[in-house]
């Protein structure tokens, strides 16, 4: 009979193999589990980065990985990162050691309270179903695009687990598919699309599964693209523009200024993105497609609930308008000059200019 350790370890393997960690006795029968069964396992030198290495790792593979620390100040000391990916809705799994079965000891944490003050959701295990709740963690940051937290009591961590058979992982991860634009959602896009001289579609991490489909819409409408940070380098196209907002240039962000439509696939639209209102110009019309329910920006003209991937589809078979000159009209060669910076330095380290 595996432990409560080797049976969380055991269901998780499949759905996340990389885990970034840093060993206490807390979490020390997990991590022992988890190598054992194969997992990928990076040592990192503080609490703070196995979050944040973790919160990375998605950003870049769009896959979930598992952040481990011990309990009381070795998760205190990731919680700042853990409000990061709260607040980012960066799905991650945060396995961590907490206080036993009978309650806080005197070094220990009211951990829950964090958990919720930072607005990540927390599953707490127990010895009848350690794989199942780790499967329901796993799951439910997938499904809702959060961090969770995965409590394994610290009396818990070595005994035998009484668990039985597993669930199915895709059944508990599912959700109903995504709503398709309809016939007069599409029309209505499609209109304000056609009376655009300089269309620009700006991109996010919502909309990084339908990356073709977006490439082939901005060649259709001669249209400029750019992304946000989080979806970063997502097209193979000339007249994409880069990032879009804080990290941006400033001819890119004068070039969208220009623009009389822009297309919102999949980004949130926060302060940020928005250059706090200087991004896109008064007259400028604003569309916006996501699964959020409603425009995440009051800058928004028109919205629709929908999935992306679809929408375009449905705009590409509906649109007959004229392809834009715009893109093709478009100086960028200040837009992709040379970062500034060196790739080294002169005493021959990383130059922190070209890393920013």
């Amino acid at each position: 009979m595996s432990s409560v350790s080797a049976a969380i370890a055991h269901a998780l393997k499949p759905i996340a193999p990389q885990i970034f960690g840093l060993m206490g006795n807390g979490n020390a029968h997990f991590l022992d589990a988890a190598v054992r069964a194969g997992f990928d396992y990076t040592a990192v030198r503080h609490e703070s980065a196995t979050v944040s290495a973790a919160d990375a790792y998605f950003r870049i593979s769009n896959r979930l990985a598992i952040a481990s620390t011990t309990y009381g100040a070795g998760y205190s000391n990731a919680v700042t990162a853990l409000a990061e990916a709260a607040a980012a809705r960066t799905p991650l799994l945060l396995v961590t050691g907490d206080a036993p079965t009978t309650g806080l000891r005197a070094w220990d944490i009211d951990q829950a309270a964090i958990d919720a003050g930072v607005r990540a959701v927390r599953y707490v295990v127990n010895r009848h179903t350690p794989g199942a709740t780790a499967l329901k963690a796993a799951a439910h940051a997938l499904r809702e695009q959060i961090p969770v937290v995965l409590a394994i009591p610290y009396d818990l961590a070595p005994v035998s687990s009484l668990e039985g058979e597993l669930p199915d992982f895709a059944s508990l991860r599912s959700t109903p598919p995504a709503p398709e634009l309809n016939v007069s959602q599409i029309s209505a896009i499609t209109e304000i699309l056609a009376g655009a001289q300089r269309p620009h579609i700006l991109y996010g991490r919502g909309a990084i599964e339908a990356a073709a489909e977006i490439t082939e819409l901005a060649k259709c409408l001669g249209a400029t693209t750019s992304g946000t940070l989080l979806a970063r380098d997502l097209l193979d196209y000339p007249y994409d523009l880069g990032i879009t907002g804080g990290f941006s240039t400033e001819r890119n962000a004068q070039i969208i200024a220009q623009s009389d439509a822009v297309l919102v696939l999949g980004a949130g639209l926060n302060q940020f993105t928005m250059r706090f209102g200087e991004l896109i110009n008064a007259q400028a019309k604003v569309v916006q497609i996501d699964l959020a329910a409603t425009a995440t920006n009051s800058r928004v003209d028109y919205f629709a609930t929908g999935d992306i991937r679809a929408a375009i589809r449905g705009l590409l078979d509906c649109y007959d308008g004229q392809k834009s000159a715009w893109a093709s009209s478009v100086d960028l060669s200040l837009v992709r000059a040379r970062p500034l910076g060196d790739e080294l330095a002169a005493d021959g380290l990383l130059d922190p200019r070209r890393v920013a």
